[in-house]
């Protein structure tokens, strides 16, 4: 199992420009390429859904399936306001353990990175991309996820040639 962080998050470099979804999923390919992973499954959770789904529609030939834990792809989560109150209802759900993995993580980033993120993530159309991605694919979703409802879920899940839902 690898974990990359991908650049700008977690160990990586940090690059002066903000890589939207395109550049991460073409980042992931060339990671895939530097330490000779030629087909692999794919793991994406939140925003890593949108890169782990560009990846396979690019380069089918490189992912054997992928798993697509909490797809962001409804319009709600398009509206900032909205996106943040589904954050907040759902944070307070979180073990208090878990607030302090997330600002550092947050940290990590920074604003600016975050923010910017935040909003190629907002300005993807997952829904475009779903009906591309041609490989077995898993799509994850909780009962009690405030951010992504398990209605979005099954959404995403219909789009998917090879969509199964769990």
């Amino acid at each position: 199992v690898y974990v990359p962080d991908l650049p700008g998050f977690g160990e990586s470099e940090k690059p002066r420009q903000v890589l939207n979804i395109p550049q991460l999923a073409e980042a992931l390919k060339a990671w895939m390429d530097a330490v000779g992973l030629e087909r692999a499954y794919l793991l994406g959770n939140s925003m890593g859904c949108h890169t782990v789904s560009v990846v396979a529609s690019r380069y089918p030939e490189r992912v054997a399936g992928a798993i697509l834990v909490s797809p962001l792809g409804d319009r709600g989560g398009r509206n900032t306001l909205r996106l943040v109150g589904r954050a907040l209802n759902d944070l307070v759900r979180e073990p208090p353990s878990s607030w302090a993995i997330m600002f550092r993580d947050f940290l990590k980033a920074g604003l600016r990175r975050t923010v910017l993120t935040l909003r190629h993530m907002q300005r993807f159309a997952l829904e475009t991309w779903l009906p591309q991605v041609l490989v077995p694919t898993l799509v994850v979703g909780g009962k009690h996820d405030r951010i992504v409802p398990m209605w979005s879920i099954g959404r995403a899940t219909a789009l998917l040639p090879q969509g199964r839902v769990a």
